[in-house]
């Protein structure tokens, strides 16, 4: 049972027995697990970014403010408006050319990609006689992987947000 790097493999078991899910319940109850990750992490919201530094935050344009409460930025903001809109970014890169320094923060999610598989098992077990008996079973497990991809990159020169790129090109 060896796997790549980032696969997981889960068997679910009780007792002795193998509790089976279908893949459509498991991926309801990972829903479930996430979404109440997502209520007790309150800090991931702009709201809450801006209970923590409410003094910086009123030191920003209105305009400013208004986009960051949406949890959106634009070009001439600055990394403290979007480190409050946004968060902080998951990768921060340099690039150097000719004309100018850039920074780069870049944004990025995960997605969890099921793989249902059956492996064959051996299990061991007491007959009624007290010997020790085994026979092969098939189990079903997960063998998925959590995948990253990039959601948005924010440009920086001097100070100021000079581009702002998303994968598919919109807003």
């Amino acid at each position: 049972m060896g796997g790549r790097p980032g696969s997981r493999i889960m068997v679910m078991r009780s007792g002795c027995s193998d509790v089976s899910l279908s893949p459509m319940r498991l991926a309801w109850a990972r829903s479930c697990g996430l979404a109440l990750l997502a209520l007790f992490c309150g800090c991931a919201s702009p709201e809450a970014r801006i209970r923590r530094n409410p003094e910086l935050f009123e030191s920003f344009p209105p305009e400013a403010q208004e986009a960051i409460r949406q949890g959106t930025i634009e070009v001439g903001f600055t990394p403290e408006m979007v480190k409050m809109a946004l968060g902080g970014p998951a990768r921060v890169l340099q690039r150097r050319t000719a004309e100018a320094d850039t920074t780069i923060w870049s944004y990025s999610g995960s997605r969890y990609r099921s793989s249902m598989r059956p492996v064959d098992t051996h299990r061991s077990y007491r007959d009624r006689h007290g010997r020790l008996r085994t026979y092969s079973d098939w189990t079903w497990v997960d063998a998925g992987q959590f995948v990253d991809y990039e959601v948005l990159r924010v440009e920086f020169r001097d100070g100021k947000v000079v581009a702002i790129e998303t994968p598919d090109g919109g807003r």
